[in-house]
């Protein structure tokens, strides 16, 4: 409300204001504030990567044969795991889980993928990512630990 109001201190503030929410980085950390989407969780030992403990980003990634967003998954309340490879190791670790996890064949939007296969807890939150093209472990490395640690046990 204060940018609203008359005086030229308050004009070269709104135009500041404006010039720096011109960024898309910018606009994407203060809408990540305003949301409350800014907050980021230990989620232990197996969190080597970046995206683990941090918000569903909206990243442009699609089921596979569709079109519809993966966060649309996320509508029925039960954890995600998107595996955007056609690697069926994922798939197996995650057979274990089948009864309260959704595994989904995914593809990748418009944009590059920071991970080949994602985690996603009801909250929204990454509880395990695997990284794009990594040689230091396999893809699938932690994915047990961390459906263990989050959804109990394999039935």
């Amino acid at each position: 409300m204060a940018l609203m109001c008359p005086g030229e201190d308050i004009t070269a503030t709104r135009e500041l204001i404006a010039e720096l929410l011109g960024d898309e980085s910018n606009r994407g950390r203060v809408a990540a504030l305003l949301g409350g989407t800014d907050v980021g969780y230990d989620m232990g030992a197996y969190a080597s990567h970046p995206l683990v403990g941090q918000w569903f980003p909206g990243l442009q990634a699609y089921l596979a044969g569709d079109r519809t967003p993966i966060a649309e998954r996320l509508r029925a309340a039960r954890p995600v795991l998107a595996d955007f490879t056609e690697d069926s190791v994922v798939a197996g670790i995650a057979a274990g889980w089948k009864d309260r996890v959704d595994l989904v064949a995914a593809l990748p939007g418009d944009k590059p993928l920071p991970a080949s296969a994602v985690l996603v807890r009801p909250d929204g939150y990454i509880a395990w990512a695997a990284s794009v093209g990594s040689h230091e472990r396999p893809a699938h490395h932690g994915l047990r630990e961390a459906l263990s640690t989050w959804f109990g046990a394999a039935s």
